[in-house]
């Protein structure tokens, strides 16, 4: 009775000593409480255990009822959005207390040992990610997929879209309602310009347009620009009257019908090494041609569309100013399409035959025609000869670069004929007639040329 007795003592004295001193120390041994704390716990080798309760949900209190805030449990569930760790009472909500293992949080002076992929900055349910300076929002994620600066709505979709009313535009989509945005700069695959003032695009495709007095320029694989602007690309189009074009293929409206083989400096307009393959049609100095016109030049400018020669070949014409010895005469064509210009010539007239003679023991020959620019051909032309049967003889010759080689000839006498089918290779380099004698064939009529063709 009297060891019951005393221990009710003891607990009295105990609650006695709590409720005046506002401080409960706990241990195996004893010890003063800290003043700041109404519990201390002490202990080597024992912990504190929380109770251990089943959460449904961090929104729902049960099971436990009626928490009180700040009242922590230890979640033992792993359920909607509930994971076992430990949590408190916020007054409204559980709130996890974050742990390194469970939860990995981002912080400010960076982390290392993440995952590509398993670790990112975002979120795991359908909310937007929000990036902000000075308590403003910049940039936004939706989540969509759509990223909008300066906008919390971007409505481009797979675009990074721009909206920022200023002096000074930069994006990939640009959408700039200032007043003078200039530079608006547009660098990507794809990129649109539309303001009041200047622009700037650059990438595979650019286009800037204006609905003032401003320009635009662009750079890509494909650039349009209206109202003026400059254009480097493989293909640029300008339109109004102020604007040029840097491109293999350029077209400028308002300021000329075509703008062929502009250069910025000594830069090729267009440059290629190597094979070339055209799809679609071909267009040479402003024109596509029409069917059967073949591509030439006159070899002093641009490159265009002719019509082939005609299958009577052309006329070959001579000034005759015979002195003996080499023939120095120049030679003229009567079709419009070529026509080489010689101060000399005569005037050309139909039906008239390159004539050679000679009025000595000598060799005559025609002025060469140049080969360099033509493929293997076949040589054709119409023939007359009147010459001494023994001792005269008529010569085509080409030059290979080292050697003239002859390929047609040796007629004596009188006669006349088409000669066709005459092979001249691809490594000729000049052709010609040549006319050898022993004596003047003057009165005899010499040898006469007319519809040359090579085919």
């Amino acid at each position: 009775m009297s060891g019951k007795f005393t221990a009710i003592v003891l607990i009295l004295l105990t609650m006695s000593q709590v409720s005046w001193a506002q401080s409960v120390g706990i241990g195996s041994t004893v010890f003063t409480p800290a003043a700041s704390s109404i519990l201390e716990i002490q202990s080597t080798n024992k912990g504190l255990l929380i109770p251990r309760v089943a959460l449904t949900q961090t929104t729902v209190a049960a099971p436990v009822t009626a928490p009180a805030t700040s009242l922590m449990v230890f979640n033992t569930a792993t359920i909607n959005d509930v994971t076992p760790g430990y949590y408190y009472w916020t007054g409204t909500i559980w709130a996890r207390i974050l742990d390194a293992t469970s939860i990995r949080p981002w912080l400010l002076s960076g982390n290392t040992g993440t995952v590509p992929g398993t670790d990112f900055l975002g979120t795991t349910d359908a909310r937007d990610l929000v990036i902000k300076t000075n308590n403003t929002e910049w940039v936004r994620v939706t989540s969509t997929g759509r990223v909008g600066i300066g906008t919390a709505t971007p409505a481009a979709a797979n675009k990074v879209e721009v909206s920022y009313t200023s002096t000074v535009g930069t994006g990939l989509y640009v959408l700039n309602t200032g007043t003078n945005p200039w530079p608006n700069i547009v660098n990507g695959v794809s990129g649109t310009i539309s303001n009041t003032s200047n622009g700037m695009g650059r990438g595979l495709y650019g286009q800037a347009t204006s609905v003032g007095s401003g320009s635009a320029r662009n750079w890509g694989v494909l650039g349009y620009a209206s109202n003026g602007g400059t254009n480097i690309g493989v293909k640029g189009d300008v339109t109004t009257t102020a604007g040029y074009n840097v491109a293999v293929l350029g077209v400028v409206e308002g300021f000329s019908a075509f703008n062929e083989g502009s250069s910025l400096s000594s830069n090729y307009a267009g440059y290629f090494s190597g094979n070339v393959a055209i799809e679609g049609a071909l267009q040479a100095n402003g024109s596509f041609g029409t069917a059967g016109q073949v591509l030439t030049s006159n070899g002093t400018g641009p490159a265009y569309w002719a019509s082939a020669g005609s299958s009577s070949g052309v006329d070959i014409l001579m000034y005759e100013n015979w002195t003996g010895g080499f023939n120095t005469n120049e030679w003229t064509r009567s079709d419009a399409v070529n026509t080489t210009v010689v101060s000399t010539a005569p005037v050309v007239r139909s039906g008239q035959y390159l004539r050679m003679f000679d009025a000595a023991d000598n060799m005559t020959y025609t002025a060469t025609i140049n080969l360099t620019l033509i493929a293997a051909a076949t040589l054709s032309f119409d023939y007359k000869y009147a010459t001494e049967s023994c001792c005269d003889h008529v010569y085509v010759d080409y030059y290979n670069g080292s050697t003239w080689v002859t390929v047609w000839g040796a007629f004596q006498g009188t006669g006349s004929g088409h000669a066709s089918g005459i092979a001249i290779p691809a490594t000729a380099t000049q052709l010609r007639f040549r006319l050898t004698t022993d004596v003047s064939i003057h009165g005899n009529g010499g040898f006469s040329i007319d519809n040359v063709e090579l085919r």
